[in-house]
């Protein structure tokens, strides 16, 4: 009888192993846990088409076009400056959409505004193009306290200033009951007082 490990078996046992051994090592090495993509440098495109608008006396909103990565964009950085051509721009939020209301703001005010994008390996794109807007003017508020007959009454009225063209006969000069001369109210402007003997009658202010 011929041995039970003759000349073939044993070279096939041996190779078996060695081809087992060869082929978990490898797939071991394929693990997509132990695969190590390269680090994404690249930064994403700028925004364009930066808009501001201002909606009050205390708030602008902005809008602008979103920008492109290679990975992908997790979002912006918004910078302000008081004044139309100012340079000193601080970051006043991180918006991960394409718009942005800036509250809080000064009545009759300017502001410019640059946007740029970030992704997350911290790439920042270049700055968009800036943008500036004014605040309106809030309402002026005027207080008349004119005396009648030794009493005296005060009312408040607000009103909001508005630019007016000028009729041409005018030569430039507003009318006068829209005028303020040398401190004192329009002569013009009345105002209802209440009577504790007769209805309410329309009072000139006195000059």
């Amino acid at each position: 009888m011929k041995p039970v490990l003759g000349n073939r078996v044993l070279p096939v046992f041996c190779y078996a192993v060695f081809l087992s051994q060869f082929l978990a090592l490898a797939m071991s090495g394929c693990s997509s846990n132990s695969y190590n993509p390269p680090p994404d440098t690249t930064p994403p495109s700028a925004p364009t088409g930066l808009t501001a608008t201002a909606v009050s006396t205390s708030q602008i909103n902005l809008s602008w076009t979103a920008s492109t990565d290679n990975v992908g964009v997790t979002g912006y950085k918004v910078e302000r400056c008081q004044g139309a051509a100012c340079s000193s721009f601080v970051q006043v939020a991180t918006p991960t959409t394409t718009t942005f209301s800036d509250t809080g703001l000064t009545g009759s005010t300017s502001y410019s505004y640059r946007v740029r994008a970030t992704d997350a390996a911290g790439n920042l794109s270049t700055f968009s193009n800036t943008s500036s807007a004014t605040t309106t003017t809030g309402p002026i508020s005027v207080s008349i306290t004119p005396v009648r007959g030794g009493a005296t009454v005060s009312q408040s009225v607000n009103f909001t200033a508005r630019t007016m063209p000028a009729p041409p006969e005018s030569h430039g000069q507003l009318p006068a009951e829209l005028s303020v001369v040398r401190g004192k109210l329009p002569r013009r402007l009345s105002l209802q007082t209440p009577q504790a003997t007769s209805p309410s009658q329309p009072q000139a202010l006195p000059t």
